[in-house]
């Protein structure tokens, strides 16, 4: 219901940190009574965005150069 406010209906998108699967995240911690805590696997292991994202696209494809040059330097930060 917020969210749907006119004010609140547009916003700022970014890719990693503000998007409709982190707004979903933000409002569940928002509104629960208990804190929700993340626990990461045992075989978790530090990624950059890169890394995360070239799981799932091909190296040297016209993709992966649309992410690149869309995407620029910040994604090869740890996520």
């Amino acid at each position: 219901e917020n969210n749907y406010k006119p004010e609140n209906r547009r916003y700022l998108y970014d890719f990693f940190y503000d998007n409709c699967a982190t707004r979903i995240r933000d409002i569940s911690q928002k509104v629960t009574n208990t804190k929700i805590e993340f626990k990461s696997p045992e075989d978790f292991t530090e990624k950059t965005f890169r890394d995360l994202i070239y799981e799932h696209v091909d190296k040297n494809t016209w993709g992966s150069f649309g992410i690149d040059l869309a995407l620029g330097s910040i994604i090869d930060q740890n996520a």
